[in-house]
């Protein structure tokens, strides 16, 4: 599938540079060969050219050596990841339902890739409080576990083996408090597993005062400069940025600006991180 052409794009040019020395290994090789050969014409003639094509073909392969590995120490290749499944669609939804409420979901329609019994996410939330985090489905279990830098991560238990190429729906739900109103306005997503479909929907009241907000995608929170930057103008107080086929090991972001001018009721600062 295309989850593979990233990593395929990152290795062509260790490739090329073998090549390239196989060439040039190739061409002194025969060239030495044939000064040696019976033929007087030949002998002649490859006397006369032969320092010559060698030393262009070292330049020219040393020149693309350094090209190449220039380019490829700015083209990173990671190893092969584990993944438990393969993810056919991720839905994020951050709704406002008042300036300090807001209703926050998460949709996974996931393949598995092996027998397997739970799922596993993490979430950063920045704000005052959560009030509620539950799973959309009774029959699973939704349980906390580790703690890691700003993350934390959960499971979803299934209760029951889920086989190998079974699709699985899950859907977790977040009711959020931020009456101090200390976050910062965006959501984010890093893809850490195949990917077919992500979607990203932010809808803003009227009285916040934004108009517009801004699709990045980089390789980090924080990133100094991203790969590629959009400004977006909302419809209605809302923004739905769909992507298909995401990047592996990218991360897409959706920010906005509270206007300064507004009430302090409603120019509060707000976050949250999803990976």
């Amino acid at each position: 599938m295309d989850d593979n052409n990233e990593l395929k794009s990152h290795v062509k040019g260790h490739l090329a540079y073998d090549l390239m020395k196989y060439v040039v290994v190739g061409i002194v090789g025969w060239s030495a060969y044939a000064i040696g050969a019976n033929s007087p014409a030949i002998q002649q003639a490859l006397q006369r050219y032969s320092a010559g094509v060698i030393g262009a073909s070292v330049g020219i392969s040393s020149f693309l050596a350094f090209r190449l590995g220039s380019r490829s120490r700015r083209r990173p290749i990671f190893p092969a990841l584990e993944c438990d499944f393969w993810i056919e669609s991720k839905k994020i939804d951050f709704v406002y339902e008042s300036s300090t409420s807001i209703r926050y979901s998460r949709k996974y329609r996931l393949r598995a890739l092996r027998d397997v019994e739970s799922f596993s996410d993490r979430y950063s939330w920045t704000g005052t409080r959560i009030n509620r985090m539950l799973c959309a489905d009774n029959q699973f279990d939704l349980k906390l576990t580790r703690k890691k830098n700003l993350f934390q991560h959960f499971e979803v238990r299934f209760n029951r083996t889920v086989k190998k190429g079974t699709i699985v729906d899950v859907q977790i739900n977040w009711e959020l408090d931020d009456s101090n109103r200390q976050m910062t306005p965006f959501i984010s997503a890093l893809i850490d597993a195949p990917t077919d479909s992500l979607m990203m929907s932010v809808t803003l009241p009227p009285q916040l005062g934004v108009e517009k907000v801004v699709h990045e995608v980089s390789h980090s929170h924080g990133a100094p400069r991203g790969f590629s930057s959009n400004v977006v103008k909302l419809e209605l107080g809302k923004d739905v940025w769909s992507i298909p086929n995401p990047k592996l090991l990218h991360l897409y972001e959706v920010r906005w600006t509270l206007d300064p001018n507004q009430s302090n009721e409603h120019a509060s600062n707000t976050s949250t991180k999803t990976a």
